[in-house]
């Protein structure tokens, strides 16, 4: 069951992901994983399950052994760039995942240890500058930088028991810093804000 769980919630994130310009970095693998699963499909106990788009072209390459997901799944937009790529350990996501935008910029990557997200985890515009950089622990964010799609930064951010210490920042598009607010401790201790000039207003 585990298996199919990840499977299934491997073929929503590959659906969501051809609308990545839009989506939030966080894409949620196993929300509603039953949207994009293939119907009466049977799959194999042991070897390989492919699905093809209606052009004859790869859609889905997945690796099974002893009922369970082993080895690496990947899945391929109808234009033929990369869409996906995660990996399985006896039904367990382990390794690195990546995702793509359809024009084959990456949009995320991420790893896992035994079906839980542990390492850095990258988030990208479709423009290719980074967008967020979190370092999970065991399934928990401890650190977490932002930046907006021009590579400015946006906060900075280390977390413990889920409360925030660091800076948020804001900007205007000529480049002259719009807001400011420290945190501590889950708590907001400073709060600035600028004109488009540059003039401070609080």
């Amino acid at each position: 069951m585990l298996a199919m769980k990840w499977f299934q919630a491997a073929l929503l994130s590959a659906v969501l992901v051809q609308g990545a310009a839009a989506a939030n970095v966080n894409v949620n693998i196993s929300a509603n994983p039953q949207a994009a699963l293939p119907k009466n499909t049977v799959f194999p106990t042991d070897g390989q399950f492919t699905q093809n788009y209606d052009n004859g072209a790869r859609k889905l390459l997945a690796h099974f052994k002893n009922g369970l997901l082993d080895g690496e799944l990947t899945r391929w937009f109808d234009n033929g760039n990369k869409a996906q790529e995660l990996h399985f350990v006896g039904g367990k996501l382990h390794g690195m995942g990546m995702m793509w935008y359809k024009n084959g910029q990456p949009f995320s990557e991420k790893h896992f240890e035994h079906d839980v997200e542990h390492g850095t985890s990258t988030a990208w515009y479709e423009n290719g500058q980074k967008k967020q950089e979190l370092t999970m622990k065991h399934g928990e964010i401890v650190t977490q930088i932002t930046w907006d799609k021009q590579g400015k930064l946006t906060s900075e951010f280390s977390l413990q028991q889920g409360k925030r210490t660091g800076v948020a920042l804001g900007w205007y598009e000529n480049g002259n810093k719009r807001s400011e607010r420290v945190f501590e401790n889950g708590e907001l201790i400073l709060e600035q804000s600028w004109d488009e000039n540059g003039e401070l207003i609080q």
